[in-house]
């Protein structure tokens, strides 16, 4: 008897035919463009995004981030850079041939050429509009987290894609 339930129970799953997913295949980005922080203003930022995982839309992205401070030296006043490297994980949401949608999270560490600032959080929206065969424009929207203050600081990103 006990068998004979099993057989019933297990019955459903040998009746259903696969998932048949898509064939789709995930371009190479190489990224850069220009952001807007509302607290250290506005930065430079480059990024590879590669793709993980074609069958279920997912990307990794590796991307620098170049911050101009201004600095006084031995009494003369200029420009520094401080940078951030960032890691993250990427899931395209939507995907219609000319728009992409996606959504991530990434990690990384600040620092300067003496001192480290510390490590960071985000949270990612990212619309992706392809203009050509080569061609993409990108507009991430950040959500950093501050740990200081205990709060999410919204990062409005733009950049150009070159699809390999």
């Amino acid at each position: 008897m006990n068998r004979a339930f099993l057989f019933l129970l297990t019955l459903p799953a040998f009746c259903q035919s696969p998932i048949q997913v898509p064939d789709i295949k995930l371009p190479t980005y190489l990224a850069g463009g220009g952001a807007f922080n509302q607290l250290a203003g506005i930065n430079l930022w480059a990024s590879g995004i590669l793709p993980v995982s074609s069958s279920i839309g997912l990307y990794e992205s590796t991307t620098a981030d170049l911050f101009p401070v201004k600095a006084t030296v031995n009494g003369r006043s200029g420009y520094v850079f401080q940078t951030s490297i960032r890691q993250g994980i990427h899931k395209v949401v939507h995907d219609d041939g000319k728009n992409m949608a996606l959504i991530g999270a990434d990690g990384g560490y600040s620092f300067a050429s003496s001192n480290a600032s510390g490590a960071s959080a985000s949270i990612i929206l990212t619309y992706v509009r392809h203009i050509g065969k080569s061609w993409a424009v990108m507009f991430p929207v950040r959500a950093l987290y501050l740990p200081g203050v205990g709060g999410w600081n919204a990062i409005a990103e733009v950049g150009l894609c070159f699809k390999p």
